[in-house]
């Protein structure tokens, strides 16, 4: 009776995936996006004192993001926007500039998480927490999304920033795209015996 309990509460923990991803808003319309835009990260500034090539690796993750959830129109900008409180009127002007449907504003922090080891405190592992929000043409808000590496990775190794950076982006846009676009569900064949 003890080992059928214990594996029922290791079952049921299993089952309990966290995804790092959070929605603080999504709009409830269908929305068709062909072209979007993205710009520097919002707090790049202090950022570049952390880790210099952050905004870097940013710029370089974003359009493969995309492409690997197959939207290749993705273009960097020359442009800044407040996270919190973005110029609407500018975002307006820079997508009918650009000719875009969206822009993607993103803001990325650093977590420490402390690692113990036999109950001392063994190393420190730096992961990442990014926010984005991507509003359209109009200068409505679609998504709010926030994605933190500790909460959605499992390292095997100690992971490097870059590697938080890397994987704090894409995780953020795979969470955009799948509302975008969601994962088509695969209709079960009732011949197949398997």
């Amino acid at each position: 009776m003890k080992r059928l309990f214990w594996i029922l509460i290791i079952m049921a923990l299993a089952g309990c995936e966290t995804t790092g991803v959070r929605t603080l808003y999504k709009t409830r319309e269908s929305i068709l996006l062909k072209n979007i835009g993205f710009v520097d990260l919002s707090n790049d500034s202090s950022l570049t004192k952390t880790f210099p090539p952050t905004n870097e690796i940013f710029k370089q993750t974003v359009p493969e993001a995309f492409e690997n959830k197959e939207l290749k129109n993705v273009q960097y900008m020359h442009y800044l926007f407040n996270f919190d409180y973005p110029d609407l009127e500018g975002l307006k002007s820079a997508c009918e500039q650009n000719n875009l449907d969206a822009i993607l504003i993103s803001h990325l922090r650093f977590i420490n998480v402390p690692v113990y080891r036999y109950y001392r405190r063994a190393q420190i592992q730096h992961h990442t927490e990014i926010a984005m929000k991507l509003y359209d043409k109009t200068g409505k808000l679609l998504y709010n999304i926030t994605y933190n590496t500790y909460y959605g990775n499992t390292y095997n190794t100690r992971p490097t920033a870059k590697m938080t950076i890397q994987d704090g982006t894409r995780g953020g846009v795979d969470a955009i795209m799948d509302y975008l676009y969601p994962p088509k569900k695969e209709k079960k064949n009732y011949n197949d015996p398997y």
